[in-house]
């Protein structure tokens, strides 16, 4: 299928999903899980959240399957079952464009779903980086709803329960790509288990890429399938300016459109769609759009960043729908539960701006030498381009895109992360291709 993140949409498909009652529905759901989740203290709580999480996510998988089968007759000239998904009033499901769009809707609720179980498994295993890093080195393994060994694995997290564990099941979260569960127990550790429906099964692969994870995690081997990629956690705890971050959504959930600066030199510019839709629905959407480059022109002039070469930017709807595992769940920032499940489902956006120069600025200060080989216009950065080059004598770092994520996403202290990894830099004992997992200061939810 096509791709359902919103800024490869055309202008009309756009508005379908975001209009589709599924997808608004979603923020209620979503909302009503993050706060259930917030007040989890034992593993039977955890369960209980998860097993409602489950409910919703295998409704929304079956009926995508079902989608997608009608959507398959229409295209084979077949006639269509006469017992129809539900789909929305006044639909013409005659109309292949139909379908398409139930798709589009149902790729994005399942994945906006799976991110409240991403939070579930952070919340799970501590916060620990090192351990949603170590089991996302995978290709995603697929839909739940039908999958064979499903209800093995409903049976052993049952199992686990009664034993006083709580067993998470990985295929409710975008994040965790390595086995079927983990077992957390009272003691606090942490078991991996890969479960078959057949005991005869083939168990070797996926076994040896547990086996992988588990080593990258607790002695500092090869991530699964990335030859010389390790984790590597500095000591150096980050801290984060993210109450300026909170500061700026409270403020375009008042106003509609909002820009801020945030320390560091970054420039925060947010919106919220049911605010604009309540004060300037009058509106056109070219005059919204402006109104949002103008504050973000205005956020970045008080950042003090307005006159520099370059400017890298990361934006909301981007994270939503990448596959960033190190980053922190939104259902985890210290947003109201509504404003996190806004943010997830892209009823709330936001961009943050950064100088590339003000990082290397950072990173001079430390000793370091920095330089920048981007051309002018960057607006198109790809995953491999390379937007800081860091050196100390023979050792030295690489940061590309991927490498500003926390930064900018979880508005880290440049400071405080610049010297995290300064240290890893300094570290003769550090792997040639480092994979970075900071510890930051505790205000995650």
């Amino acid at each position: 299928m096509a791709s359902s993140f919103l800024g490869h949409l055309s202008n009309n498909d756009h508005l379908q999903v975001m209009r589709h009652p599924a997808q608004q529905h979603n923020v209620n759901v979503i909302e009503s899980l993050i706060r259930r989740l917030r007040q989890c203290r034992t593993f039977d709580q955890y369960d209980d959240v998860q097993r409602e999480l489950f409910q919703h996510l295998h409704c929304r998988e079956q009926h995508r399957s079902d989608c997608r089968r009608c959507a398959a007759r229409l295209q084979r000239g077949r006639s269509l079952p006469a017992l129809l998904p539900q789909l929305p009033l006044g639909v013409d499901p005659l109309d292949p464009e139909t379908w398409r769009i139930e798709d589009l809707v149902f790729d994005r609720v399942c994945r906006q779903l799976r991110a409240v179980g991403d939070a579930l498994a952070w919340r799970a295993s501590g916060y620990d980086r090192r351990y949603v890093i170590a089991l996302s080195s995978n290709a995603s393994p697929g839909v739940m709803a039908g999958k064979t060994g499903l209800p093995a694995e409903l049976g052993a997290a049952t199992e686990l329960r009664k034993r006083g564990s709580f067993a998470l099941l990985h295929d409710l979260t975008n994040c965790l790509r390595i086995g079927d569960i983990t077992e957390f127990k009272s003691d606090g550790s942490k078991l991996l288990y890969e479960i078959k429906s057949s005991p005869t099964a083939k168990k070797g692969p996926q076994r040896r890429r547990m086996e992988a994870a588990v080593e990258a995690v607790m002695t500092g081997g090869e991530l699964p399938g990335r030859p010389g990629q390790r984790i590597v956690s500095p000591t150096q705890r980050c801290g984060t300016h993210i109450r300026a971050f909170v500061t700026g959504i409270d403020e375009a959930v008042r106003r509609g459109i909002a820009g801020a600066a945030i320390s560091d030199a970054r420039a925060l510019t947010a919106f919220s769609f049911p605010t604009l839709a309540q004060t300037r629905s009058n509106d056109s959407a070219r005059q919204l759009l402006d109104d949002f480059h103008a504050e973000r022109q205005s956020a970045i002039e008080r950042a003090g960043i307005a006159n520099v070469l370059h400017h890298v930017t990361v934006a909301s709807a981007t994270r939503n729908h990448d596959f960033v595992p190190s980053v922190m769940p939104f259902a985890l920032f210290p947003l109201p539960p509504i404003q996190a499940a806004l943010l997830i489902c892209d009823y709330i956006g936001f961009s943050i701006t950064v100088a590339p120069e003000r990082i290397a600025d950072h990173f001079e200060r430390l000793g370091f030498t920095a330089d920048i080989p981007l051309v002018t216009a960057n607006d198109s950065l790809v995953a491999t381009d390379t937007i800081i080059n860091v050196r100390r004598g023979s050792r030295g770092i690489r940061l590309h895109p991927g490498a500003l994520y926390e930064l900018l996403i979880e508005c880290l202290d440049l400071g405080s992360w610049a010297t995290a990894i300064a240290e890893v830099v300094d570290d003769s004992d550090a792997p040639p291709h480092p994979v970075l997992a900071f510890l930051t200061t505790r205000v995650w939810r």
